[in-house]
């Protein structure tokens, strides 16, 4: 068996520990990894590292130990490794030493959600090296990419580009799981608003529902039903006090798009299914204002926490 041969067995073997609380496999998938890791491998110290660092149940916790396979993992080249050193590095707050274990790490392609990080953080001083970084981390297979991506050229003015926007949307749906649950709201929001597609009010409900179903940006989509109700959207039968009930209780649960604060600025503004208040009005206009600032930071600092 290949140095890398048992690296993938020791992962088969765990794989089908933390299914099965199999005991018996620990010492098998312990010896494997220690066994790669004096052959030279650059991956294994770093599984080890996680063993020991973390509540994994392989070995006793030993967080002195688990640093020491990160730092040979990070000796060896490895991405994984270098991104672990970032991690320590940031937290020390050495943040020009852990910008270097960053990129090395991204260098590395051995870690894609590195290069993720990496091109976000480079996108603020370098849009186009940003995105690229960004793109390589979604070839890679870092999925949670195409949201950034999708994000990226759609509310930063210098790179708009709502047609590939939409593209990315479309592809992290494609992925399933959390990433496809990180963008229902905003393909509800697309089909909506028109962004990179044709307008479909009914499309936009479903991905809403999805959105509400999974409990990611519910609050925005509860929000952006109430509008479909008020205006009587994608064969909604028009419905003022549905529609405000439901506006109001995304906006208690702060729900940070403007398009809700200005089509209850609007229902103010013209006394629409609530009494004509032209303080509120603007009270929402101004919320409104704000929250458009906000969402791409909001937005972004989400997917970096997953």
């Amino acid at each position: 068996m290949t140095t890398e041969e048992k690296v993938e067995r020791a992962l088969e073997l765990y794989d089908q520990y933390s299914r099965s609380s199999g005991i018996e496999l620990r010492g098998e998938i312990l010896q494997l990894l220690l066994s790669a890791t004096e052959e030279g491998s650059p991956r294994a110290p770093g599984i080890l590292g996680d063993f020991y660092y973390s509540e994994m149940n392989i070995v006793d916790r030993d967080n002195e130990k688990g640093w020491e396979y990160y730092e040979l993992a990070a000796s060896r080249g490895d991405g994984y490794g270098f991104y672990m050193m970032y991690i320590r590095e940031s937290v020390h707050g050495d943040h020009l030493k852990a910008t270097e274990y960053l990129y090395r790490s991204a260098e590395a392609g051995t870690y894609p959600y590195s290069m993720l990080i990496y091109g976000e953080s480079l996108y603020h001083l370098d849009i186009v090296k940003g995105l690229e970084w960004v793109k390589k981390a979604a070839e890679k297979g870092c999925n949670i990419a195409y949201i950034v991506l999708a994000a990226m050229t759609r509310y930063q003015p210098y790179v708009k580009d709502r047609n590939q926007s939409f593209i990315y949307l479309q592809k992290a749906i494609e992925c399933g799981g959390y990433v496809a649950y990180e963008a229902y709201y905003l393909m509800g929001y697309y089909y909506d608003f028109g962004v990179g597609t044709k307008v479909n009010h009914r499309e936009a409900r479903k991905y809403y529902k999805l959105a509400i179903k999974a409990e990611m940006y519910e609050e925005e989509a509860i929000g952006m039903i109430g509008r479909h109700y008020i205006r009587g959207l994608g064969g909604l039968k028009q419905d003022f006090d549905k529609g405000i009930k439901l506006l109001l209780t995304a906006i208690k649960k702060e729900a940070c798009t403007p398009d809700i604060y200005l089509e209850l600025s609007n229902c103010y503004q013209n006394g629409k299914g609530v009494k004509k208040n032209l303080r509120l009005a603007k009270q929402y206009e101004t919320l409104a204002k704000k929250a458009e600032e906000e969402f791409y930071r909001t937005f972004i600092n989400r997917m970096m926490n997953q």
